[in-house]
């Protein structure tokens, strides 16, 4: 699981730091920083890029009206999880942040199972997807200013709901505000430092997507190997079982 919130928040309170990192963890990490600088090397880009730049998105937001009526089928049928909680940590988050999640590294959830065959449907024509989930965020959120962990994705939002006036919910990436709006998209890398603000009154709902970045051929298999290391890092594999078990507690 990369949530929205993958690094830990730059902000004054951030939690204290815990015991010391494993020598596991110290080398998962040095692996992760020189992983960063060859993807910096070879596949540069803006922090925010033209959704032509991945295929299948375009259709993808064609197509909202599809995602948004499966979305509110699955309000109706199943708890969303607290991401914080399914984490494991502090992300940063003021106030509340739920999602229902969908696609974890390729692998269709039960949360999608049987429910959502358009939204599947349309992700099948994203190459290189890594996972999906419907992020809502409750009125009066802010989750801090943060950068990710991971450079080999970019992170799209699909915007299905959002509050009153438009700009009330906001993502800030590298000084750039973006507003959300209903039926559209938008690609960012999120390496770059950025927020998510929602000042409305009522939930954000977006489908968040990770996506593996363009880079070069002889790149993608020095990049495979570093993504089954940050799967073995504790920290995601955590979250990811704790996902599976609060899915069973709240869904069943």
């Amino acid at each position: 699981m990369e949530p929205e919130g993958g690094a830990q928040p730059a902000a004054a309170d951030a939690p204290e730091q815990g015991p010391p990192d494993s020598f596991a963890v110290r080398i998962v990490r040095a692996i992760l920083v020189r992983h960063q600088r060859l993807i910096a090397r070879t596949s540069p880009g803006e922090a925010v890029w033209p959704a032509d730049a991945l295929p299948g998105l375009r259709e993808l937001e064609q197509s909202w009206e599809d995602v948004l009526a499966e979305y509110d089928e699955l309000e109706r049928q199943r708890q969303r999880l607290d991401v914080e909680e399914v984490a494991g940590m502090a992300l940063g988050v003021v106030g509340r942040w739920d999602a229902h999640f969908l696609i974890e590294q390729r692998k269709v959830l039960p949360a999608a199972v049987g429910r959502c065959p358009r939204t599947l449907g349309l992700l099948d024509g994203v190459e290189d997807l890594r996972c999906a989930y419907f992020s809502v965020m409750a009125p009066h959120t802010h989750l801090l200013p943060h950068a990710g962990p991971n450079p080999s994705i970019l992170r799209v939002h699909l915007t299905l709901r959002t509050p009153e006036p438009i700009g009330s919910s906001t993502l800030t990436v590298d000084g750039q505000v973006i507003p959300h709006r209903p039926g559209e998209l938008f690609v960012f890398d999120d390496t770059f430092e950025h927020e998510v603000e929602n000042r409305g009154d009522s939930d954000r709902a977006t489908l968040m997507l990770d996506v593996r970045r363009p880079m070069p051929w002889w790149v993608r298999p020095i990049d495979a190997v570093v993504q089954l290391i940050f799967q073995l890092h504790p920290v995601h594999r955590q979250a990811n079982k704790r996902l599976t078990e609060l899915e069973e507690v709240h869904n069943g």
